[in-house]
């Protein structure tokens, strides 16, 4: 299953489990400051060219990762 919007792309992977994909590496590190510093989240993150990826394991679901995501967006308002 993917979730998409213009900015982020959250999937599922077999291997890796729960993925979130931004395109803008600026916000992407904003994201990694609040996972860090306000919602205490474990992840691994790879950063490519265009993008960068914050991979939370396969005990992760879309549906919290979501919910992380939009608490992220709230935080930016």
């Amino acid at each position: 299953m993917t979730i998409s919007t213009h900015e982020v792309e959250i999937a599922e992977t077999i291997e890796y489990g729960g993925v979130l994909i931004f395109n803008d590496i600026e916000i992407a590190d904003q994201f990694e400051d609040f996972l860090s510093e306000q919602c205490f989240v474990f992840f691994n993150i790879k950063i490519d060219k265009n993008k960068v990826s914050f991979y939370f394991g396969r005990a992760s679901c879309l549906p919290k990762i979501r919910e992380i995501y939009n608490e992220f967006l709230a935080t930016l308002n």
